[in-house]
């Protein structure tokens, strides 16, 4: 869909966003021993709630949440 830089004042790191449609789960997520990253399903209606009422708050989780609302939409 698109690739941004975070913060190219402090950081090196470029995100890509990628949007998959009719996707399903096939097999449990293998994490390092220090992740902690826990995979939350949240329905499409309730996407742009959830950022304006601050529960995601990562800026590029809410760039890639509206964007792609936005595309979805189209």
């Amino acid at each position: 869909m698109l690739h941004v830089i975070d913060n190219p004042t402090k950081d090196t790191n470029t995100i890509y966003f990628f949007l998959a449609r009719n996707v399903r789960q096939v097999a449990a997520q293998h994490l390092d021993q220090t992740e902690a990253i826990e995979v939350v399903n949240v329905p499409l209606a309730e996407v742009e709630e959830r950022i304006l009422r601050g529960e995601i708050r990562v800026s590029g989780s809410v760039a890639l949440c509206l964007l792609a609302l936005r595309r979805l939409q189209q």
